[in-house]
């Protein structure tokens, strides 16, 4: 078992990912004191946000607390969600397609060893509401069927196997919504 930090902190202003820093050295010079684990970051789909350049920034600014995650055993905690119509399961942008990117940018970091929870992943119908003809919606029930879930749901861990770099997929619902 791992115990979960806080969820979906600001990670994309300069005070924010450095108090999401020093928070997270902290709770994890704590938790190695006591001999427990945890789940650290608990990212955002989509975040850190930016071009690659300032995603890259991002995670270096990240690094250290990254870096003593995966020295102490720890688990990096990254949200992964797609919208049918937009993307899938292994969407670049908002899904696993976009973590997996994520782990490559800080193995090349010099992050390693990592330990990888998308600790919440699913349908999200806030992704991309923007987009021409696109309204925002809630909720799997609304945007797919059972059997195209599933078949997502399917989809998403035969990626997450064949990457190799996530422990688990934890799917995110509430209720039967």
């Amino acid at each position: 078992y791992a115990f979960e930090l806080a969820n979906e902190p600001d990670c994309n202003s300069n005070v924010g990912l450095a108090a999401l820093n020093n928070y997270t050295l902290g709770a994890i010079e704590e938790a190695n004191r006591w001999g427990l684990k945890l789940c650290v970051l608990n990212i955002p789909e989509g975040n850190p946000s930016g071009d690659a350049a300032a995603i890259l920034w991002k995670w270096q600014q990240l690094l250290p607390c990254v870096k003593a995650a995966a020295q102490g055993g720890h688990y990096v905690g990254l949200h992964a969600y797609w919208r049918p119509g937009v993307e899938g399961p292994d969407g670049r942008w908002h899904a696993l397609g976009r973590r997996n990117y994520d782990c490559e940018v800080l193995e090349a970091l010099g992050a390693r060893d990592l330990h990888v929870l998308i600790n919440e992943c699913g349908i999200d119908g806030g992704i991309a509401p923007d987009m021409p003809g696109q309204q925002p919606q809630h909720g799997w029930r609304d945007l797919s069927t059972p059997d195209a879930y599933r078949a997502d749901i399917m989809a998403a861990e035969r990626y997450a196997r064949n990457v190799g770099l996530f422990d688990a997929l934890m799917l995110f619902t509430a209720g039967y919504e």
